[in-house]
């Protein structure tokens, strides 16, 4: 049995990878998504080195983080509001006014990066230090990309915990189809001509506002650190597969290139027992509990004490149900005895509890999936980005309802909930939807390191890469070939229009005419 060991042993450092993880969005529940992965190649022998603004305490073998430490102290300059974006106005600006905020938010990202020790340190690394394959965030736009280039081009991969598909046109070649499918930030689309021609406005002005104005920024910046820099969409294209945590069972069905992977769920872990104190509290919710969570993002003053009060009263009218409520403050007066305040809350195991009955949640990806997987009902409350498309498909599949955060009443969410904790096909469809996303050949996680195993062992991978990733946007849409035809139509048109008009003209000019003329 020993030489089984030992063989083992010698394919894990032999295939062990060195892999370069590029961190570059600023966001807690993404680096949640990426720390997966990050912790499973890990156990696999690779060695990772992962730069991001977000960092794990507890060290892990293989696993090494380059902090940088400055990103989120230069996008949040206090603890309160002055001088902090409000994601509260952020997501209710309308779609032209959050990408341009959207561009704003990365420019400060990429500040804070500039001014942090990890960034230094991985620029410090000798050009000729050699890693095995690049994996990085492509929702990040390429702010650490350069990077790639620095160690020579390994193979690129991009995993992300967002799931649209059309932001993968710049790296692989996929396409928009925004005739039915919405922007992949936007809010209030309608399946309507209006509706439709408004949707594919947005997702072309942020092509172009994308690849013409932010990049270019993006690129003078870096280019500080890497001279001679190609450009940042040259960079990108070279990504030999996009990874996202889409599933057609969640959201809509959507075309994708083969070298699009689906890994919808990825994040989620086995569920593990809870602490004591959440478990007498799950297990005392003889009614029900409620989960109520706006995620990482959202702090008590952006919410401001107005609307945290009619969350308040809202919740003291339905006292038969127990409320376990995530926030960063749990020092508020007045609390109903039915409501919990906690700073932390394990919330993958939570909604697996029998007693959580219905979720209310900002609607963000990690968690709509946690709450599908599980089979939980949701009330939304969609703050920003995504969380308004992510809201709109889980109303479509009868499991959730919505309520806008900035205009609600009391009245109006007790209604809700009452409603949502009695009518049964809330529970029923979530269930089924439940059901459909488990139902895989493979777990997510699974078939994430497959795939990475994949590239490590199989790096030219020309036959997966479509060629539609060296088009432009008219001619990857035939756009230039349909104005072809409308011309070539409308000139056939014009001519034959003054073709009429001659044989007309010179119909009335006969002899035949001229004679009738005369006669007459």
């Amino acid at each position: 049995m020993l030489w089984i060991f030992v063989i083992l042993g010698l394919s894990c450092e032999v295939f062990g990878a060195n892999i370069l993880v590029l961190e570059g969005l600023a966001s807690h529940s993404h680096h949640i998504f990426m720390r997966v992965v990050n912790e499973a190649l890990a156990a696999q022998g690779h060695n990772v080195t992962s730069i991001s603004a977000d960092v794990e305490t507890k060290p892990v073998a293989n696993l090494t983080y380059l902090h940088n430490e400055r990103v989120y102290s230069e996008l949040y300059q206090g603890t309160e509001s002055d001088g902090n974006m409000n994601l509260m106005d952020f997501g209710s600006a309308g779609n032209i006014a959050t990408i341009l905020e959207v561009e704003e938010y990365y420019l400060n990202t990429l500040k804070g990066i500039k001014k942090s020790s990890g960034y230094r340190q991985l620029l410090d690394y000798p050009d000729d230090f050699h890693f095995d394959l690049v994996i990085y965030d492509n929702m990040a736009y390429p702010l650490l990309l350069a990077f790639h280039h620095k160690f020579h081009n390994p193979p690129l991969i991009t995993i992300t915990a967002f799931n649209g598909i059309s932001p993968t046109i710049s790296l692989l070649g996929s396409s928009y189809y925004p005739s039915y499918i919405p922007f992949f930030f936007g809010s209030g689309f309608k399946e309507t001509f209006l509706g439709r021609v408004e949707n594919f406005f947005i997702c072309f002005f942020d092509y172009f506002y994308r690849n013409y104005v932010i990049l270019p920024k993006i690129h003078s910046i870096v280019n500080e650190d890497f001279p001679g820099l190609p450009h940042l969409n040259d960079l990108e294209r070279q990504a030999r597969l996009s990874m996202i945590n889409y599933s057609p069972a969640v959201h809509d069905p959507e075309p994708m290139l083969p070298n699009v992977v689906p890994i919808a769920g990825m994040h989620m872990q086995k569920i593990k027992p809870l602490p004591q104190e959440f478990q007498e509290i799950l297990d005392g919710a003889k009614g029900g509990l409620i989960l109520f969570s706006l995620g990482t993002n959202v702090k008590s003053w952006m919410l401001g004490d107005e609307i945290i009060q009619k969350f308040i009263e809202a919740f003291r009218r339905v006292p038969q149900y127990t409320i376990l409520w995530k926030f960063d403050s749990e020092k508020i007066p007045n609390m109903p005895k039915n409501v919990i305040i906690k700073r932390w809350i394990p919330q993958n195991d939570v909604l697996a509890h029998p007693n959580t009955k219905l979720f209310m949640s900002h609607c963000g990806l990690l968690s709509t999936l946690e709450s599908t997987w599980h089979g939980v009902p949701i009330l939304g409350f969609p703050v920003f980005l995504d969380q308004f498309t992510n809201s709109a498909q889980v109303i479509k599949a009868g499991l959730a309802e919505r309520i806008f955060i900035k205009s609600f009443t009391s009245d109006e969410l007790q209604k809700v909930i009452s409603n949502m904790m009695t009518e049964t096909k809330y529970r029923d469809n979530a269930k089924t939807r439940s059901r459909l996303f488990k139902d895989q050949p493979q777990p997510p996680l699974e078939r994430t390191l497959w795939w990475i195993d994949f590239i490590l062992r199989n790096p030219d991978v020309e036959f997966l890469r479509s060629k539609s990733r060296f088009l432009d946007i008219f001619t990857l849409h035939s756009v230039d070939v349909i104005a072809f035809y409308v011309v070539s139509i409308l000139l056939v048109v014009l001519v034959l229009l003054k073709i009429s008009c001659l044989i007309c003209r010179a119909f009335k000019l006969s002899p035949k005419s001229e004679s009738k003329k005369k006669t007459n």
